[in-house]
Order: structure tokens, then sequence, then C-alpha cells
């Protein structure tokens, strides 16, 4: 008899016999059909499918049997049923094949045999260590890791060819031990162990596509705090291995990371699921642990690596759009899952602005909600946390590395030119403040005396020793204002203007001042309308200005300053202002600040004087006429670079 292997040509002319063997439970002709039934045309597929349902149903595994028994005796049944799954995971139609109801109530009828045996191989073949006996004996130790190299990639695909029938999906998941086997083959490593000869493909893919699909099932089944429990009880050891999958798939050649472009997608939505927040075991601390892992630098570095695959001169395919979509929707919903703009920086300095432009020729083929989903950082995000220094300095450094990508001149002819032009007005409107507020705080100050207010360059000035936060022109004013009101606010912690809690650095809040007084002033116009209209019988100085920057552009508008106070005194230490200023008039702008994905942060600017007399718009349109004109020549900088 001709070994099994050698049969291909015979079986594919004469398959009714094998098939009727098999049937009947013939070891060597069922070898032959799990081999080879692929080749076969559909209709007897479906008839051989039965016979491999028949076989993993037909007996149970040798549970009863030691380890040593195990391997020393494999029963005809065992036989039957490797074969079996074996032929499962042959099938190349796992995305129709098993889609189709009239395959789902096969699949159901066949799934218990299916689990018990692949359960049974996990643990004989695969769970089995090499013991010091095969390690003095290297054949011994080689056969060891290519049958526990095979078991582990037929249980995998089997499994994986079934997930795809969704009511197949639910009864996986919720068969106690289907989750925890899927968790545990996927964190094993191929170990170079296969032979050429052997047809299965050994793909990382399968296993997380087949873990990622059996978590679907969350609600109804709990799937993914057993992933977790699987993973030894830390959600970041799963994660971290996502990553570093990923990263691997960064540093492949162009060729591997085309065909490895599915299993990139299949990685993103298995690190998602396990930083979505919906049960208790996914904390918020958690989550940030995963963040800070460097989840949001590797989502850049794909689309970098996109970028650069299908950029090039060689490449004539389009990618597939979900390599585009899923970085970008992870970015979407994690670059504010942290407090604060932790993530924002993280992303910009790992180059989101550059994957933005170097992939813009490849969003021209996407659907109008897919590139609606792709720009949204540097539509909304990016924007919004333009508002912080840092944020607008890594986006400032960031721009001027992009005259040296690929596709620099080529995104003023793709759609992303409207969003990323939007952008740079707002990022050279925002420079423009940044310069102004350094040029004023470097070279000019006031004297903190209310009864003096002298204005010099700063170097005449002396500051308070103490909180080094207020300058005077000579030690009399400096100690007028000591007894009439520094003394009740002076301290390390607190300065005025400031909310309670961490403070930004000094300089961080003297752009954010800049930038407060500059948009309010854009504003006056209408905010005086407003303010007449809504409130005829409060003088404007009972009103404060509020800037709302977690919309794009920034929402300008008022609040009464006595009714804020009273309403949030968390945020407002009203004795304090009232203190400093109550010998003349001043206005305060309160900036609302984004802060993660539910947090809001609340920064004052306290403007001695009264912004709301026309005689100071007049003296003070001077000053914004410069500004404009700055904010126009970075912005007319960017333009002519980009043309």
């Amino acid at each position: 008899m001709k070994p099994p292997i050698e049969m291909q040509e015979e079986f594919v002319d004469q398959p009714k016999e094998f098939i009727d063997e098999a049937r009947e439970g013939s070891v060597y002709e069922l070898e032959v059909v799990a081999r080879y039934w692929q080749l076969l045309p559909v209709p007897l597929c479906d008839e051989i499918e039965e016979v491999f349902f028949h076989h993993l149903n037909a007996a149970d595994p040798p549970t009863n049997r030691t380890s040593e028994e195990i391997e020393s005796c494999i029963s005809t049944e065992s036989l039957r049923a490797f074969w079996s799954i074996y032929a499962l995971a042959q099938t190349k139609k796992e995305f129709g094949l098993y889609n189709a109801d009239r395959y789902t109530p096969g699949i159901i009828k066949a799934w218990p045999g299916i689990f018990k045996w692949g359960a049974f191989f996990f643990v004989s073949c695969i769970q089995t260590p090499v013991t010091h006996s095969d390690r003095c004996e290297a054949n011994s130790a080689a056969c060891k890791r290519l049958t526990r190299h095979l078991a582990r990639e037929i249980i995998s695909r089997s499994w994986f060819h079934l997930v795809w029938s969704i009511p197949a999906r639910k009864l996986m998941s919720e068969t106690c031990g289907a989750v925890e086997i899927a968790t545990k083959l996927w964190f094993l490593e191929y170990d170079g162990s296969e032979k050429e000869e052997d047809k299965l493909e050994c793909s990382l893919f399968v296993r997380a596509s087949l873990l990622t699909q059996l978590s679907r099932e969350e609600v109804s089944t709990g799937a993914m705090d057993r992933v977790i429990e699987a993973s030894g009880g830390d959600p970041t050891r799963i994660t971290r291995a996502a990553l570093t999958r990923l990263e691997n798939a960064i540093k492949t050649s162009d060729s591997e990371f085309s065909k490895e472009g599915a299993h990139c997608v299949t990685l993103f939505d298995l690190v998602m699921r396990l930083c979505r927040p919906p049960k208790p075991s996914l904390t918020p601390e958690t989550r940030k642990a995963l963040l800070d892992q460097g989840a949001v630098a590797t989502a850049v570095k794909v689309l970098l690596k996109v970028a650069s695959v299908y950029n090039g001169d060689h490449h004539s395919n389009d990618p597939n759009s979900m390599l585009l979509l899923w970085p970008h929707s992870f970015l979407r919903h994690y670059l504010e899952a942290t407090e604060g703009f932790g993530s924002v920086l993280q992303a910009l300095d790992a180059g989101l602005l550059t994957a933005f432009v170097e992939c813009s020729p490849l969003y021209e083929k996407l659907k109008d909600e897919e590139y609606l989903a792709v720009s949204i950082a540097i539509r909304e995000t990016i924007p919004k946390y333009l508002a912080y220094l840092p944020v607008l300095q890594a986006a400032g450094a960031a721009f001027k590395n992009l005259k040296r990508t690929r596709q620099y001149l080529a995104i003023v002819d793709t759609r992303a030119w409207g969003d990323f032009s939007s952008f740079l007005m707002i990022m050279s409107e925002r420079q423009a403040m940044m310069e102004h507020s350094r040029a004023m705080t470097k070279h000019s100050t006031v004297c903190s005396n209310v009864h003096c207010a002298k204005a010099d360059v700063r170097n005449k000035f002396r500051k308070c020793g103490r909180c080094g936060k207020t300058f005077y022109c000579s030690k009399e004013c400096q100690t007028t204002h000591w007894k009439e009101a520094h003394k009740g606010v002076c301290d390390d912690k607190v300065e005025v203007g400031q909310m309670k809690g961490p403070l930004l650095p000094l300089r961080d809040r003297h752009y954010l001042n800049t930038l407060n007084v500059h948009l309010a002033r854009q504003s006056l116009r209408n905010l005086k309308d407003t303010a007449a209209k809504e409130f005829p019988d409060l003088p404007l100085e009972d009103f404060m200005v509020c800037i709302d920057y977690r919309e794009v552009p920034p929402i300008v508008g008022l609040v009464v300053r006595a009714q804020a106070v009273k309403e949030m005194p968390q945020y407002f230490d009203w004795p304090r202002f009232r203190q400093e200023f109550i010998s003349e008039p001043f206005t305060m702008i309160v900036g609302i600040m984004p802060h993660g994905v539910e947090g809001t942060r609340y920064e004052m600017s306290v403007v001695p004087g009264c912004i709301w007399k026309d005689d100071l718009d007049k003296e003070l349109m001077s000053e914004e006429k410069q500004i404009d004109d700055a904010a126009i020549a970075i912005m007319t900088e960017y333009a002519l670079r980009s043309l």
C-alpha cells in the first residue's frame, strides 16, 4: 500500500471509494481524504465534512489514561479524530463556507466532539513538557516540538474556520475551556520546528483572529475576563504580547508586511478590546498602564509603515482599507483615554503629522465615512490640545520634519489638504501667540503694586523672594503691596488667577493667558451684543469671558461672574481675587480645557483693567494687529512650503 502522501492523483480520480472507506473508519483512507479533500468539487466537499464530524463525535478521548499511556499508545479513535481535525484545518473557504446558514446546524452538532478532541490534543501534545530524557535525545525533543507545532496549528485553524458562523461562535464562547485554550494557543510562539512538507502555514493571524472573534461574545459569556484570567490575570501581559507582535510586523520587509496586513488589523482589534472599559477588571488605571506601554506610538508606526509600503515605487496594489482605519480608530478612542495630553504628545512625537501626510494619497480610495474616521485626529483631537504649550511645541517640531517626507507636496492635491490646511491655520495662530507671550514675559513686566503699575523691562524689577510670582519696581512698592494684599496670597503653591490643584508651568500659563486675551478681544463685539441682548441690566464689568477649548474652533461666550463663583467655588478662590484686585478694575477670562476623555480643566486669566472699554480697545489695536500679522506670516510660510 502506498504512503498516503503519494495517493493524491488516485484519490482525485476515484474519490467515492476513499470517502466510503473513510466513513467506515479506515484510518488510511481517512488520512488520504483529510490531506486532499480540498481538491474536490464543492458538492463532494459538503459530503466529506459529515465524515469528519461523524468521527469527532463517535468516540471520547482517552482521558482516563496517564500521560505515559497516551504517549505509548495512540488509539485508533485518536487517529481518526486527529485526521478529522486536520481536515477541518485544511479548508481554504473560512470566510464563505461556514457563514452559510445551511452549514451552521452541522457545525453546532459537531462542536462538542470538535472541542473535546481539540482539548485532548492540546493537553496531551502541547502542554506535555519536554522531559530531561528528551533533551538528551535530540530526535525525541525535535519530534515533540514538531508534534506540538502541528497540534497547535490544526486546533487553531479548525476552530478559526468555525468561528465565523455567528451561532457557532456564541456556542464556542459559551463552552467552558474554549476561550482559555484559544488564549493559550495565541501566546505560543512558533519555534522553527515545522518541515517544508508541512502544508499548514504557521500564522499568528489565525490565532489572533480566533481569540478576537471569541472575545466578541463579551456581554453574554464574559469572554474578555476569561482571556485575562487565562493569560495569568494580568491584562498588560496579553497587551504587551500584541504590541510586541505589531512592532515585529513593522520591522519586516515591505513584501512581508503586505502579507501580514490582516494580522495587524486583528491585533489592533484585540488591543482595543483589552483597553475598552465596560468591565470592572479594566479600570482607568489599567488602561493607562496599557497605554503607557506605547500603544499610541505603535499605532502611528503602523501608519508610517503602511505609507512606506504602499507608496513605494514598486507596489501597485492598494492597501486593505482596514490597515488605515484600525490604527486611526485606535487613536480616535485612546488619544484622550488618559488624563491630560500625554497620549497626544506621544502620538506627535511618534510622527502622527508625518503619517497623516504620507498616507494622504491612500485616502483617495476610502469612502467618505471612512475618511472622516481617519481624519478626526487632525480635525478635532490635536487642535483642541493646542491650547497646551507642550502640544503646540511638539506640533511645531513635527512640522519641521514634514518637508523631508515623500508626500509633502502631494497632499495639496488630495482630499486631506482641506483638513490639514485648517490645522495649519490654527497652529500658525497659536504659534504667533506663543512668540508674543515669550516676548512679553522675557522683556517686560508691570509693577504688582496696584498704586504704581509701572511698566518697564523685567531686569529692572525685583521679584518676591518667597513665591517668585510678583514683580516690583522698588522696595517701597514691594513693602506697600505686601501690607495691603500680597501677604494673604503669597505662598509657593497657589498663584492668583489659577485653579486649585496641580498648576501648569509658568511659561505655559503665560502662553495661555496671551491666548485667552487675544481670543476674547477678537470676539469683543459679539460678546457686547450678547450681553446687551441677554443681560441688559448688568454692567459689562460683572461678566467674565468663557473660552471653551474643547471645541474646534474654540467657543467664546459670557458668564455672570458672581453666579459662576457661587456655583463652582472649587474652581474660583474668590476671596483671593477680591483681596488682590479690589482697588482696581480687572477682567476674568476662564479657559475650559480638554483633559482626557471625560475630564475638564479650568484655567483662569485675571487681566488688570477692563477689556470692555472702547478706548482700551483702540489702544490695543496695534498689539492685536502685530499678533495677527505674525500669524499670517507663519501661515504664509507653511503654505509656500506646501506649494
